[in-house]
Protein backbone atom coordinates (compact mmCIF):
# COMPACT_ATOMS: atom_id res chain seq x y z
CA UNK A 1 0.00 0.00 0.00
CA UNK A 2 1.27 3.47 -0.90
CA UNK A 3 1.33 5.96 1.93
CA UNK A 4 1.16 9.69 1.36
CA UNK A 5 2.53 12.05 3.97
CA UNK A 6 2.22 15.80 4.32
CA UNK A 7 4.50 17.87 6.52
CA UNK A 8 3.06 18.40 9.98
CA UNK A 9 2.34 21.86 11.25
CA UNK A 10 4.20 22.96 14.32
CA UNK A 11 2.37 21.40 17.24
CA UNK A 12 0.89 18.53 15.19
CA UNK A 13 -2.23 18.16 13.07
CA UNK A 14 -5.72 19.19 14.11
CA UNK A 15 -8.91 17.33 13.12
CA UNK A 16 -9.76 19.75 10.28
CA UNK A 17 -6.38 19.32 8.60
CA UNK A 18 -6.52 15.56 9.16
CA UNK A 19 -9.94 15.42 7.47
CA UNK A 20 -8.65 17.42 4.47
CA UNK A 21 -5.65 15.11 4.19
CA UNK A 22 -7.93 12.06 4.22
CA UNK A 23 -10.22 13.55 1.55
CA UNK A 24 -7.25 14.24 -0.76
CA UNK A 25 -6.01 10.69 -0.20
CA UNK A 26 -9.42 9.22 -1.12
CA UNK A 27 -9.90 11.49 -4.16
CA UNK A 28 -6.69 10.10 -5.64
CA UNK A 29 -8.09 6.58 -5.33
CA UNK A 30 -11.44 6.81 -7.10
CA UNK A 31 -12.54 7.24 -10.69
CA UNK A 32 -15.63 9.37 -11.37
CA UNK A 33 -17.23 8.93 -14.80
CA UNK A 34 -19.96 11.13 -16.31
CA UNK A 35 -22.56 9.15 -18.29
CA UNK A 36 -24.47 10.76 -21.14
CA UNK A 37 -27.09 7.98 -20.91
CA UNK A 38 -27.99 5.36 -18.32
CA UNK A 39 -25.78 2.33 -19.10
CA UNK A 40 -27.48 -0.71 -20.60
CA UNK A 41 -28.78 -3.08 -17.93
CA UNK A 42 -28.74 -0.46 -15.17
CA UNK A 43 -32.12 0.48 -13.67
CA UNK A 44 -32.31 3.76 -11.75
CA UNK A 45 -35.68 4.66 -10.24
CA UNK A 46 -36.54 8.37 -10.00
CA UNK A 47 -33.63 9.45 -12.23
CA UNK A 48 -34.59 12.47 -14.36
CA UNK A 49 -32.26 12.70 -17.36
CA UNK A 50 -33.64 16.15 -18.20
CA UNK A 51 -32.50 17.77 -14.95
CA UNK A 52 -29.81 15.49 -13.52
CA UNK A 53 -26.28 14.48 -14.50
CA UNK A 54 -25.38 10.82 -13.89
CA UNK A 55 -22.01 9.65 -12.58
CA UNK A 56 -20.50 6.33 -11.63
CA UNK A 57 -17.80 5.99 -8.99
CA UNK A 58 -15.25 3.17 -8.83
CA UNK A 59 -12.15 2.56 -6.74
CA UNK A 60 -8.73 2.67 -8.38
CA UNK A 61 -7.11 0.55 -9.54
CA UNK A 62 -10.24 -0.74 -11.22
CA UNK A 63 -9.55 -4.45 -10.96
CA UNK A 64 -12.78 -5.84 -9.64
CA UNK A 65 -15.74 -7.46 -11.34
CA UNK A 66 -19.19 -6.16 -10.63
CA UNK A 67 -21.22 -3.02 -10.61
CA UNK A 68 -20.51 0.61 -9.99
CA UNK A 69 -21.94 3.05 -7.52
CA UNK A 70 -24.21 5.54 -9.30
CA UNK A 71 -24.90 9.10 -8.18
CA UNK A 72 -26.70 11.98 -9.83
CA UNK A 73 -26.48 15.73 -9.35
CA UNK A 74 -29.44 18.00 -10.02
CA UNK A 75 -28.48 20.76 -12.45
CA UNK A 76 -31.04 23.09 -10.86
CA UNK A 77 -30.63 22.50 -7.10
CA UNK A 78 -27.23 20.80 -6.77
CA UNK A 79 -28.82 17.98 -4.79
CA UNK A 80 -26.89 14.70 -4.92
CA UNK A 81 -28.82 11.41 -5.07
CA UNK A 82 -27.21 8.03 -4.48
CA UNK A 83 -28.56 4.97 -6.25
CA UNK A 84 -26.15 2.53 -4.64
CA UNK A 85 -24.33 -0.21 -6.54
CA UNK A 86 -25.88 -1.30 -9.82
CA UNK A 87 -24.89 -3.35 -12.82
Amino acid sequence: MVQQQLPLLEGGMDAKRARCTLKRYLLDRIRVTLHEDVPSGVVLYNFDAESELLFSVNPLPFNRIGGSEYLSVSTTTGQVKSYGFRG
